[in-house]
């Protein structure tokens, strides 16, 4: 007897490292959805999953009540201490002007869409420091949703 295993998109996984660890869980990934051209020849060749681009050309509607998990790495130079917001110095809200914040809603409109079981982001901890009021928002966006939330910070430091 075959079992399935859970299907996963990628949102804004760029080249595709996230997708090796969420291939290693057990999940079948379908594609990655990006918004520029940006990593994706190098998903392509080395994971051998479509990657649509850009935002009109995503399958939506082909994957809507097929997949269990949206996974996603928005840009996080927009939180970094070397991003944007660092430049402009001590609590600058520099990212909400920032275009690259859009990825971050991306992954919403993508979740709406195909109403996973499951979304995880990731990114640096400055998005949840200096970019706690997006954090918030999407919290709150996701409880809306449905969806149970749980924040999760991992330090690799000893």
């Amino acid at each position: 007897m075959s079992v399935r295993r859970p299907t996963a998109v990628g949102v804004h996984i760029f080249a595709g490292g996230f997708s090796l660890g969420v291939r290693e869980a057990g999940f079948e990934v379908a594609c990655h959805l990006e918004t520029s051209a940006y990593g994706v020849s190098t998903a392509e060749a080395n994971l051998g999953i479509p990657a649509f681009w850009p935002e009109g050309k995503w399958p939506l509607n082909d994957l809507a009540g097929e997949v269990d998990l949206v996974y996603a790495n928005p840009p996080c130079a927009i939180f970094s201490n070397m991003g944007i917001s660092h430049d402009r110095g001590p609590g600058s809200q520099a990212w909400r002007d920032d275009p690259r914040t859009n990825c971050w809603w991306d992954v919403f409109r993508v979740a709406e869409a195909l109403r996973p079981r499951v979304v995880l982001l990731e990114s640096v901890t400055q998005a949840y420091v200096t970019g706690r009021p997006l954090g918030d928002e999407l919290t709150r966006r996701a409880l809306a949703l449905g969806y149970s939330v749980t924040h999760l910070s991992v330090s690799s430091e000893r």
